[in-house]
């Protein structure tokens, strides 16, 4: 990906506003502030703050005070769109009342400031380099993407008659144009759009560890190709789940025959038995920067060899997991890197549960509406010294089927978060060119947007319901793990990938699960809930928020349209999916359709170090509204 020339001033800026907006909503949905603050909201500009050039043509709903008097110190915000889950965009600057007069917050440096030395919020220094990587990346990542726009721009005009370069400007028309004069992987191509990661979290771009270069090299909206390096692992120390020794190769190299030889000539210099040793793909940043350190005893000692083979690939939306190129599978693989909230390796449980809950799946499941995307198998290094967790979490995998392996003749796929993504060819979100496909025009409303999220959540929504309710199986269905498949615009079915993040209650699963064995080999895991309540808590904060949530947010910000008439809408779509002769029903709907929910505080959870385990905050529930 070429350096964009031009003044990076504007990228700069919109992204240290959007991990403002960020942290201001972290303030305000999950009650960071202590209990000496107030806030307060008017319809009106706070007395003394200034209006700005910029303020003839914005609309605020509301602004909202946040106070502390004993200390004279307000933070003034302005609200521009509020929306379910207490989710709300900012207009920017902020103001800060302080020794009597306003001033302008529209730094992430004065937003720690206040947070570490007004309120008492711990805010580490590593947290604080934390949230400017975050805010680093996102620059980058903008500026990718006026590149993006450029070349996008250059295809839809080649080789296109003068008559048609309108209509490719809808995203999916392009795509198909890029399809049909070419090699064109277009779900490959829509993780990539997704620039701006989380949109809730302060520290959605986060990649601390790697440097700037690293980033462009490895984050998914570069587009790179990434060589994965590979070492072979003595097979006492592999650990395996499903994976057959004998299906290996063939299922992680393209060319398995050019492997096999490299292999072969390898095992002869060092005198040992091929036999004897399993392949590992590795992400090259982890090769350079953690092998070393964790393992150099083990290569000494020729439990590890490396392998002079590497393996052509590409990020996808999540940078661990690569799609590898000419073969049918991704790879999840760890990279010792803070990416978000966690330390990004794989676990071991991980190579396990994901392996065997996608076949648990595959023996129960058959709906075509949504097609759970396989976990073939996975592995991991065992040693007995002290570090043995640590160098497991390293070195390990997980192998995926490649969900575009999947698809049907027409469809198109993307991931789902790429929806509400900025389409390279126009300045609005690619849900918009579906839409304008489904209802054949370019005038759409409101009206349009209802009918839409009826249709979009009436496909999703009915299977994601009766795994829960039948068989207590809540999948981690957001954005990022849905493949969203499009026939003129028309939702036909989803893809669902990354089985590790589901919850599971055992007692629904053994009504319908004959296979103890499987029951067995998963027992102890975290992929099991201690009660019901983690299933609803996982539905809610995955599904109902960082998905359908997130879809109506931006519907509701693009058409100006009331959120509450589209959740009634998928509101009536959730009630008709679940069955009333299922045995839980009725706790079923009191879960769904209770006042006030839990979602995840995510920024509070990298504030107490609880990657490992999850803390919510409690918000009204939009799908408690009553239908009108």
């Amino acid at each position: 990906m070429p350096v964009l020339e031009g003044d990076p001033t504007v990228h700069a800026v919109r992204a240290r506003q959007d991990i403002l907006d960020r942290l201001f909503n972290a303030f305000l949905r999950e009650a960071l502030l202590p209990q000496d603050w107030s806030i307060s909201s008017q319809a009106f500009r706070p007395e003394g703050i200034p209006h700005t050039h910029e303020d003839a043509h914005r609309k605020h709903r509301e602004w909202i005070l946040l106070r502390h008097d004993k200390r004279q110190f307000a933070l003034a915000l302005a609200v521009r769109h509020e929306g379910a889950f207490k989710r709300r965009s900012f207009a920017h600057p902020a103001w800060i009342w302080q020794n009597g007069s306003w001033t302008v917050l529209n730094k992430v440096e004065q937003c720690i400031a206040i947070l570490r030395e007004v309120a008492g919020v711990p805010i580490s220094v590593e947290i604080e380099r934390e949230l400017l990587d975050s805010e680093r990346n996102l620059t980058m990542a903008y500026e990718c993407m006026e590149w993006k726009r450029r070349w996008a721009a250059r295809q839809g005009q080649d080789g296109l008659p003068a008559n048609k370069r309108e209509s490719a400007a809808n995203f999916l028309e392009w795509v198909r144009h890029m399809k049909q004069t070419g090699e064109f992987d277009e779900l490959q191509y829509s993780e990539s759009l997704v620039v701006s990661g989380h949109t809730l979290h302060p520290m959605t771009k986060t990649k601390l560890g790697m440097s700037p270069s690293d980033v462009r090299r490895y984050a998914p909206e570069f587009e790179q190709r990434i060589f994965l390096k590979t070492v072979l692992v003595r097979k006492e120390r592999v650990k395996a789940t499903l994976l057959q020794p004998t299906d290996w190769e063939k299922t992680l190299f393209a060319d398995a025959d050019a492997f096999l030889q490299h292999r072969e000539a390898l095992c002869r210099h060092y005198r040992v038995d091929p036999a004897d040793y399993i392949p590992f793909p590795v992400h090259p940043w982890q090769y350079d920067h953690v092998l070393p350190e964790l393992f150099q005893q083990h290569v000494q000692n020729r439990d590890l060899i490396p392998l002079p083979c590497l393996v052509d690939s590409r990020a996808t939306l999540s940078f661990r997991t690569l799609a590898v190129t000419g073969a049918d599978v991704h790879v999840k693989l760890p990279v010792r890197v803070r990416a978000t909230s966690a330390i990004r390796t794989v676990s071991p449980a991980i190579t396990v549960n994901g392996p065997l809950l996608s076949h648990v799946i595959k023996t129960l499941w058959q709906d075509e509406r949504l097609v759970i995307v396989g976990e073939l198998g996975g592995a991991y290094f065992s040693s007995e010294d002290s570090l043995h967790e640590e160098k497991a979490r390293n070195l390990s995998f997980v192998v995926r089927q490649n969900p575009a392996r999947l698809l049907r003749p027409g469809e198109t796929a993307l991931v789902a978060a790429s929806l509400t993504a900025q389409s390279p060819l126009r300045e609005r979100p690619v849900f918009v060119d579906a839409m304008e496909q489904f209802f054949g025009t370019s005038q759409l409303g409101e009206q349009h947007a209802l009918a839409y999220i009826r249709h979009y959540a009436g496909v999703l929504l009915p299977p994601l319901v009766r795994l829960l309710q039948k068989y207590g199986i809540a999948l981690e269905a957001h954005m990022q793990n849905t493949i969203v498949c499009l026939e003129e615009g028309a939702v036909t079915r989803f893809l669902v990938r990354d089985l590790g993040g589901a919850r599971i209650s055992l007692p629904r699963l053994q009504r319908h699960l004959h296979d103890q064995n499987v029951v067995d080999r998963l027992a102890g895991s975290s992929i099991f809930a201690d009660d019901e309540n983690e299933l609803y808590h996982k539905f809610i904060h995955a599904v109902m928020q960082n998905h359908v949530g997130e879809l109506i947010y931006q519907m509701s910000l693009y058409f100006d349209a009331d959120e509450a008439g589209l959740w009634r809408a998928v509101k009536d779509v959730l009630q008709s999916s679940l069955c009333p002769s299922f045995p839980q029903y009725a706790e079923d709907c009191r879960a769904l359709f209770q006042r006030e929910v839990l979602t995840k505080a995510l920024f509070t959870m990298r504030l107490q170090d609880a990657s490992g385990s999850y803390l919510y905050t409690r918000l009204p529930n939009p799908l408690a509204v009553e239908p009108s």
